[in-house]
């Protein structure tokens, strides 16, 4: 007789499911949502930023682009009277009579022009060597509170201002007293700053005038006024 065979049990093999794609998506998705949320966050805080100190910015470069464009001016005015003084010398012509007295007061139109012309050469050459200006600003400062004046790390400023100057001649005659006439001429600078900031162009204007020649006359004071 034959004899039975032990019954053995088969477990069935199973393979491991991979994991669905559409999970692998929704946790890719989420860490993008995350990424352009922090994102977003960091852009509006540097909007914050940018609009509460952009202004205080303009002003603090303004400032600096005046003071560099006025020192500049100075210069070249103060080295070309020095280096040019023969041109100042008889914008005006006095006539006098037999008695020593002026009576005639003539300005040498074609002299002023030339020292005009001359003048606002070099304001110009001047101008247009102006270098790029740095200015290390405390962030301290630019929040506005006197608390935190000067303290912080630095801003780094940098601007370059260009500039050109116009000239205009002006003659003024002033009473100052009984008989007593000052003539002055000079010479108006008219001068156009376009400063580059952070990318943005502002266009800033100054004026400014440099006296050429001045005489003071002086006559008889009458002893007695009629009516």
């Amino acid at each position: 007789m034959r004899q039975r065979q032990p019954y053995r049990s088969i477990r069935a093999y199973r393979p491991r499911r991979p994991r669905h794609p559409k999970r692998r998506r929704s946790a890719a998705g989420r860490v993008l949502l995350w990424v352009l949320a922090a994102l977003c966050a960091v852009l509006a805080v540097c909007r914050c930023i940018d609009a509460r100190f952009d202004p205080i910015l303009d002003e603090l470069a303004e400032y600096e682009a005046r003071a560099a464009v006025a020192q500049a001016v100075q210069g070249a005015v103060d080295a070309h009277m020095q280096s040019n003084a023969a041109l100042y010398t008889e914008l005006y012509r006095l006539q006098t009579d037999a008695a020593g007295e002026v009576r005639c007061v003539t300005a040498d139109t074609a002299a002023m022009n030339a020292a005009r012309l001359s003048l606002t050469a070099q304001v110009d050459a001047a101008l247009a060597g102006l270098p790029t200006q740095r200015r290390r600003i405390p962030l301290g400062t630019l929040t506005g509170f006197s608390l935190l004046n000067s303290l912080g790390p630095g801003w780094l400023l940098t601007f370059r201002p260009e500039a050109y100057a116009q000239g205009e001649l002006a003659e003024t005659a002033e009473s100052l007293a009984v008989n007593r006439v000052r003539y002055t001429a000079a010479v108006k600078l008219h001068i156009t700053i376009n400063m580059v900031l952070d990318g943005k162009n502002r266009v800033l204007t100054m004026d400014s005038s440099v006296p050429l020649a001045s005489v003071l006359v002086r006559g008889d004071v009458p002893l007695y006024y009629g009516g």
